[in-house]
C-alpha cells in the first residue's frame, strides 16, 4: 500500500534496577516530516535510532483502521526491519431501527461490536442512525431502548443498510432459539473421524509408545467398530493394553446400535478396569438392561488390583445407584469404597481418589466424608474433595455445606495461590449455591455474595436461576438478569490473563438456563452475552486473549447460532496457520461445521502438533447430542464439580 503514514514511538531501555514500560512516546525523526509508505509498502526512516532503545511503528491510512506493531530492540543491526502489518478498511454503517408496527424507535442505543472496538450511535427521530469507523468484517450489532427487550444480530455486509425490529417487554418474540442438530449425522462424522485419524491409525500399527497407541486405537475403536474388531482378528497389534484399548472404543462405538453387541465385546477386555469402565460407558448409552450393566461394572471394579482405581470406580458406582433410586445398594457401595479409601495415601493416586469417593459419600455420612479428605496433603486434592463434600450436602444440609466449603483454600500454599485464577471458594461456590437454592436460598444469596471474582459469582447467580427455573419463573429470571449486570460492570480487558474466563463465555453458558426459565428471554440472554465481548486490548499478548476469546465465544455460540459462530471463526481460519492448535480453536470448528474442521485442519502444516491433534479431533466429531455442549463447557472450564472428569 502506498502513502501510508508510519509514526514511530520508542521505548527507553531504563539502567537496573528499573525497568521500562508503558506505550511509550512518540520519536521525533529530523525535521518533523511524516515517513510515507512508497509504491511497493515499505518504507525507511532516516538513520536515527538509538541502538539502546526500543521501536514500534503506528501504521495509518484514510478508509483503514490504524495499526500498531510490536515492540522491537533496536541493537546494532541496519536497518531494523519490522514484520508486515496489514491495514483493514472500515467503512460507514447505516441503519433504522423501528418496533413490531413499524414506529421509529427514537433515541434507542445502538453498539456495533467486533474484535477490535465498539462504536455507538443514538437513533434519531425517524428511528435512522449512522456509524462511521465500522471494520469492515463480521461485527454485531446490539439495541437497547426503555421498554423493548434487548436486541442482537450479525451486521449487515458493506453496502446494506440495517433493519432493526424491536419487540416490546411483554410482546412475544417471532423466533426463539434452540439447539440445532449437527450439520452432519453420525455415520458421517464418524467417516470423517476415522479419514482424520488414518495417519495416526498407521503410525500406531506401526509400534510406538503403548500408552500413545491405546489412546489413538480407542478412538478408532469408536470411530469404526467393524475395522476395530477385524484388527482384532488378525492378531497383529502388539500390547494387551493396547488391544483392550481397541475392544474399550469398539464396544462405545457399538452401543448406539446394539448393546448387546457392545457387552459381547466389553466381556473380551482383559483388564478389570477396563472392563468396567466399559460397562459404565455402556450404561450411560441407557440401555433398557441398564441396571445389569452397572451389575458387571460392580463386579469388574472389585477385581481392579490398583486400590485408588477400585475407590474411584466404586464411587461412581454408587453415584449411579443412587440415581436410579436404590439408595441403600448406593450406601453400601460407597460404604465398600469408604473401607477402602482409609488405607489409602494422603497425597498423589490416594489422595485424588479419597477426595472422589468422599462427594458420593456425604449424602449419607458427613462426619465419614470430611475425615476422608480432611488429612489430604496437597491443596488440589484437598479442595476437590471439600468440594465434592459441600456440593452433595448443600442441597439437604445447606449449614454444614457453607462449614466445609469455608475449609477449601487451607493447604494452598503462596505458590499455589500465585498460579490460581481465582480462589477455591470462588471456584467451589457456584455449584454449591446451585444446589442449596431451593433448600435454603438465603444461605444461597449470602453465599454468592461472598464470591469475589465477578466471573464465579456472575456464574453462581446464573446456576442459582436454573434451579429455579420451572418452579419460580421470574425469580429465576430476575437472578439471571442480576448474573449480566456483574458481568456487564466488570472491565475484563484491565485484568485477562491467558486461560482466564471471559464474561462474554460466562454468558453464553447462561442461555440454556434462560430457554428453560422462560424461553422468550433465550434470545435477549443470548445476545447481551454476545455483547459482552472485550474489544483488543492493550498488551503484549492482547492478540493471543482476542482470539482465545472469539473462538469460545464461537464454540458456545455454536449450539443456537451456527452462522455467527461461523463469522467468529472465518478470520481466525484464514490465520489457522498461527492459531491452529489454539486450545478452543478446532473444538469451535468441530461442534460448529464438522466438514470445515476436517477441511481446515487437513490444510494445517505438518509436524507433531498436528499428528498429536488427530485423536482429539476425531474424538470431538464422534460427541453426539447433548455431550456436545457438555464437552463445550468442559472446554470453557465451566462444568460442574459433579459431571465426572475422571
Amino acid at each position: 500500500m502506498a502513502g501510508a503514514r508510519v509514526d514511530v514511538r520508542t521505548l527507553r531501555r531504563m539502567p537496573p534496577p528499573y525497568v521500562a514500560w508503558g506505550d511509550g512516546r512518540d520519536f521525533a525523526l529530523h525535521g518533523g516530516a511524516a515517513v510515507r509508505t512508497s509504491a511497493d509498502g515499505t518504507f525507511l526512516t532516516p538513520r536515527e535510532l538509538d541502538a539502546a532503545d526500543q521501536y514500534r511503528i503506528v501504521v495509518s491510512a484514510d478508509g483503514f483502521l490504524s495499526e500498531t506493531g510490536a515492540w522491537l530492540a533496536a541493537g546494532r543491526k541496519r536497518p531494523l526491519a519490522f514484520p508486515d502489518v496489514v491495514l483493514r478498511h472500515i467503512r460507514t454503517l447505516e441503519g433504522r431501527i423501528v418496533d413490531t408496527q413499524g414506529k421509529p424507535a427514537a433515541g434507542a442505543k445502538v453498539v456495533h461490536g467486533d474484535e477490535r472496538n465498539r462504536l455507538s450511535a443514538v437513533a434519531g427521530s425517524d428511528g435512522t442512525f449512522r456509524l462511521e469507523g465500522v471494520l469492515d468484517g463480521p461485527g454485531c450489532l446490539f439495541v437497547e431502548a426503555d421498554g423493548f427487550r434487548f436486541n442482537g444480530r450479525a451486521a449487515p455486509p458493506a453496502g446494506e443498510k440495517a433493519a432493526i425490529v424491536l419487540t416490546k417487554d411483554g410482546e412475544p418474540r417471532s423466533q426463539r432459539l434452540k439447539t440445532l442438530a449437527p450439520t452432519l449425522g453420525l455415520k458421517e462424522r464418524k467417516a470423517l473421524a476415522a479419514r482424520v485419524l488414518e495417519p495416526a491409525v498407521r503410525k500406531a500399527l506401526a509400534g510406538g509408545k503403548e500408552d500413545e497407541r491405546a489412546s489413538v486405537l480407542e478412538v478408532l475403536g469408536r470411530a469404526d467398530p467393524a475395522r476395530a474388531l477385524d484388527l482384532l482378528t488378525q492378531e497383529t497389534i502388539e500390547g494387551a493394553h493396547v488391544k483392550d484399548a481397541l475392544r474399550f472404543g469398539a464396544a462405545r462405538g457399538l452401543a448406539a446400535g446394539s448393546v448387546e453387541e457392545a457387552k459381547a465385546v466389553a466381556e473380551t477386555i482383559r483388564e478389570p478396569q477396563l472392563r468396567a469402565e466399559t460397562y459404565l460407558a455402556l450404561y450411560d448409552a441407557r440401555p433398557a438392561d441398564r441396571r445389569d450393566c452397572l451389575a458387571q461394572a460392580l463386579l469388574n471394579a472389585r477385581a481392579v488390583r490398583a486400590a485408588p482405581c477400585r475407590v474411584i470406580l466404586l464411587g461412581r458406582i454408587a453415584r449411579r445407584l443412587r440415581d436410579l433410586g436404590d439408595a441403600k445398594r448406593a450406601d453400601d457401595v460407597s460404604r465398600e469404597g469408604e473401607a477402602l479409601a482409609r488405607g489409602l495415601a494422603l497425597i498423589g493416586p490416594g489422595g485424588h481418589a479419597r477426595g472422589v469417593l468422599a462427594g458420593e459419600l456425604a449424602t449419607h455420612d458427613p462426619v465419614a466424608a470430611v475425615a476422608l479428605v480432611g488429612g489430604l496433603k496437597e491443596s488440589a486434592s484437598y479442595d476437590h474433595g471439600h468440594e465434592a463434600v459441600a456440593v452433595a450436602l448443600a442441597a439437604t444440609n445447606p449449614a454444614e455445606a457453607e462449614r466445609v466449603l469455608g475449609l477449601l483454600g487451607g493447604r494452598a500454599t503462596a505458590v499455589d495461590r500465585s498460579r490460581s485464577l481465582a480462589s477455591p471458594y470462588d471456584a467451589a461456590a457456584p455449584d454449591v449455591c446451585r444446589r442449596m437454592t431451593v433448600a435454603d436460598p438465603g444461605r444461597a444469596r449470602r453465599l454468592a455474595a461472598r464470591i469475589a471474582s465477578p466471573y464465579h459469582k456472575a456464574r453462581a447467580l446464573g446456576l442459582m436461576a436454573g434451579a429455579l427455573a420451572n418452579a419460580k419463573p421470574d425469580e429465576a429470571t430476575a437472578l439471571l438478569r442480576e448474573a449480566f449486570a456483574t458481568l456487564a460492570a466488570h472491565d475484563g480487558g484491565k485484568d485477562a490473563v491467558p486461560g482466564a474466563w471471559f464474561a462474554s463465555a460466562v454468558g453464553l453458558t447462561l442461555v440454556p438456563i434462560a430457554e428453560s426459565a422462560d424461553s422468550s428471554l433465550a434470545t435477549e440472554t443470548f445476545w447481551r452475552a454476545v455483547a459482552l465481548r472485550a474489544p483488543l486490548r492493550a498488551g503484549e499478548r492482547a492478540q493471543e486473549l482476542s482470539d482465545q476469546e472469539t473462538a469460545l465465544l464461537a464454540l458456545l455460540a455454536a449450539r443456537y447460532d451456527r452462522a455467527l459462530a461461523r463469522s467468529f471463526l472465518e478470520p481466525l481460519a484464514r490465520r489457522a496457520a498461527d492459531v491452529g492448535f489454539m486450545r478452543p480453536f478446532l473444538p469451535a470448528l468441530a461442534l460448529s461445521d464438522a466438514a470445515w474442521a476436517v477441511a481446515v485442519f487437513e490444510a494445517l502444516p505438518d509436524g507433531p502438533d498436528k499428528e498429536r491433534a488427530r485423536p482429539r479431533l476425531a474424538s470431538l466429531l464422534l460427541l453426539d447430542g447433548e455431550e456436545r455442549w457438555r464437552e463445550a463447557q468442559h472446554l470453557a472450564a465451566l462444568s460442574h464439580v459433579d459431571d465426572e472428569d475422571i
